[in-house]
């Protein structure tokens, strides 16, 4: 081999190397960037933990949850919500988180961090509305009380579709969520 050839070979050599280096920054960066909501897949939203202080069931961990891991609380899936996904609220992530479905990500403005599908919301009895100036508990009556958070479901402001199959599973799913704001409960013991 000439002096050419050897030189032409360890500069393939290095190309190689960085660009395998960068596929794997790559790899990287794209896996770091996905957001925190993603990263719940429906093996973590299984109940493990205790409950209230005490064990949970067998019967219990049976359910998937949908669980908000910045507020330590967790909400009983339903058929129409199943593969939920929340995304905190950039402003008030303590009080706010948006939710979508896996389902309907990809899908017009439906992500959690678009339009989304809505938002479950939290306030202590002592809040009030800043605009209106009104106590949070006489705006949301059906508020969940856990401790010392009140919970409720807030419907999205505006369709994330203008397609009716797509609509449709919106539909559905804001119904579920309707639903499931009911059965909030802490994930660890308080």
């Amino acid at each position: 081999m000439n002096a050419k050839e050897q030189k032409e070979l360890a500069l393939s050599k290095l190309l190689l190397l960085v660009l395998a280096v960068i596929g794997l920054l790559l790899v990287i960066w794209l896996a770091w960037l996905r957001p925190a909501a993603d990263s719940i897949d429906a093996a973590s939203t299984r109940a493990t933990a205790a409950d209230n202080g005490t064990q949970s069931s067998a019967k219990d961990q049976a359910y998937a949850y949908l669980v908000i891991k910045e507020w330590r609380m967790r909400f009983r899936l339903n058929n129409s919500t199943q593969g939920a996904y929340y995304v905190p609220s950039a402003s008030s992530p303590d009080r706010t988180v948006y939710i979508s479905m896996h389902a309907l990500e990809a899908t017009d403005n439906c992500a959690a961090d678009k339009v989304s599908l809505g938002a479950f919301g939290r306030f202590e009895a002592t809040d009030t509305d800043p605009a209106s100036g009104l106590p949070m508990t006489q705006l949301y009556p059906d508020a969940k009380q856990v401790g010392e958070y009140h919970y409720y479901y807030s419907h999205p402001q505006a369709a994330c579709s203008d397609n009716a199959a797509v609509l449709e599973k919106a539909n559905k799913a804001i119904e579920g969520f309707t639903a499931i704001v009911t059965t909030a409960q802490h994930t660890v013991p308080q």
